[in-house]
């Protein structure tokens, strides 16, 4: 992952120093000391070179090579003065050339910044993805063990279901083999039913010469009932006429008891007056 770079690099460092020195390089372009101590334009811009350097510098290229220059000739003042105002121009547009390129560092660097905040984001967002994605793939398992658990029960279930069937088919055929059975158990029971009918009705017609044999007993009965009924008011008269004998013969025997005791007294006192 990109890291954003806490300290700019030797050029950049160089050309900011460069911006704020400026106005002092531009007046003192013809210091010998100053132009030996800047670096080489080529650390400045990755599109620069040497060659570049000595064209716009080719006074100062032997010096930079280590050969001592030439002394130039005192009758030629105004070809230093041209060459003094031409490598000032070319110092300006230098300068101008690398608040450029400062312009470009600093919008690669703005640029730099965005891709690595874009990456950090992007860092943020695979990571989230991946908590999502192993949520989900938890999930997916999860659910594929509860899927697995809930074939089983099926399974299960269709096992036992099946067991239930076979064991219908069993109890439904025993119950067809006892129905058969049933049904010749009805069969016969209706051969025998018929049967009793048929002697039903030989007894009914038995029972209807019996009832006709009852009721003639029964008015039979019903004479004898009242014959008997005759001789018990006559035994309830005897036995009143009996009773009134009874009473009468009760009576008599009182009264001769009474007879007695009085012939008994009267013996007595005649026994006791002869005494």
């Amino acid at each position: 992952m990109l890291q954003i770079p806490r300290e700019l690099p030797p050029g950049d460092a160089l050309g900011l120093g460069m911006a704020e020195r400026k106005d002092d390089d531009s007046l003192e372009s013809d210091s010998t000391t100053v132009l030996l101590a800047a670096r080489p334009l080529q650390e400045l811009s990755p599109s620069g070179s040497v060659c570049g350097l000595e064209e716009l510098f080719p006074r100062y290229a032997s010096l930079r090579l280590g050969t001592p220059p030439e002394p130039a000739p005192a009758a030629e003042p105004l070809v230093l003065k041209e060459a003094l105002a031409k490598e000032r121009a070319r110092r300006k547009h230098c300068e101008r050339h690398v608040q450029g390129l400062q312009s470009r560092a600093l919008e690669l660097q703005q640029q730099l910044a965005a891709a690595i905040s874009a990456d950090m984001k992007k860092d943020s967002m695979i990571e989230q993805l991946d908590k999502t994605l192993a949520k989900v793939v938890e999930g997916w398992n999860r659910q594929e063990a509860e899927r697995a658990e809930r074939l089983r029960g099926l399974q299960a279930e269709k096992e036992a279901a099946q067991r239930a069937l076979s064991e219908q088919r069993e109890r439904a055929a025993r119950l067809e083999a006892r129905l058969e059975q049933a049904l010749e158990a009805l069969s016969r029971e209706q051969q025998v039913a018929s049967q009793q009918r048929e002697e039903t009705a030989a007894l009914q017609e038995e029972k209807a010469g019996l009832l006709r044999s009852l009721e003639a007993e029964r008015q039979r009965g019903r004479g004898l009932q009242a014959e008997r009924e005759q001789g018990q008011r006559q035994q309830e008269a005897l036995r009143a006429t009996l009773e009134e004998q009874q009473a009468g013969w009760a009576q008599r025997e009182r009264q001769l008891e009474q007879r007695c005791q009085a012939l008994q007294d009267e013996s007595a006192g005649q026994l006791e007056r002869e005494k």
